[in-house]
């Protein structure tokens, strides 16, 4: 018993030093130290967070297993987006539902405003953090993003998406359980994790050096 001990203790710290590594090597802005880190403050305010970890990730019980997300979802009424209300009157446009469950969702989950983002502190009204529900002045939010893009010069059939750059998009399984249709989204441009931008903007998936605006805009 004693033996079995010490190796699970050995492996768990592999795995930790493995994990420390790892997270060395990636590229990338970390959370500690930026705007996200919420143990030092936000805007002057304490907001006591257990790490940096804490405000958006449970490790027992989250709300949703992936990615073992921490915050409830915002209520799905009263979005607006650049192609118009999410109220399902556009086919193009994802559902409220979808998108407040979305990886839009939990971004918007602190920067609507209303919902608090630690220790009872909301994200401060007026300033460009706080999105609020209108969404119209910010891109394409919502619209439906095709699987191809542009056609073949020699063959004239559409060109697929790269999957790499179709993931970074709101995915959404439809009720078949085999298509997925996706839309743009808050991380179709920003990335939390692992990027050089002091704005969390995507450098392109394809390109490191290239600019985000390229994953989709491929013909400008």
């Amino acid at each position: 018993m004693k033996t079995l001990i010490k190796v699970t203790g050995l492996l768990v710290a592999c795995l930790v030093i493995a994990a420390k590594l790892h997270a060395a090597s990636v590229p990338g802005t970390p959370i500690a130290g930026s705007k996200h880190d919420f143990t030092v403050s936000y805007n002057g305010q304490a907001l006591s967070a257990v790490n940096q970890c804490s405000p958006c990730h449970e490790m027992h019980k989250p709300l949703k297993m992936k990615p073992l997300w921490a915050r409830a979802d915002l209520d799905a009424a009263g979005w607006v987006v650049k192609k118009g209300a999410l109220d399902g009157t556009n086919a193009k446009l994802i559902s409220p539902a979808d998108f407040v469950a979305s990886k839009s969702g939990l971004c918007l989950s602190c920067h609507e405003g209303s919902m608090a983002i630690n220790n009872g502190v909301t994200m401060a009204a007026g300033i460009r953090g706080n999105m609020g529900r209108d969404l119209s002045q910010n891109h394409s939010i919502g619209y439906e993003r095709g699987a191809t893009s542009g056609t073949d010069p020699v063959t004239g059939l559409p060109l697929p998406v790269d999957a790499e750059i179709l993931k970074t998009h709101d995915s959404v399984l439809q009720a078949d359980g085999v298509t997925t249709k996706y839309y743009i989204g808050c991380t179709s441009c920003h990335s939390l994790h692992g990027t050089m931008n002091q704005k969390l903007v995507r450098n392109a998936v394809l390109v490191p050096t290239g600019p985000v605006c390229l994953n989709c805009h491929t013909t400008k």
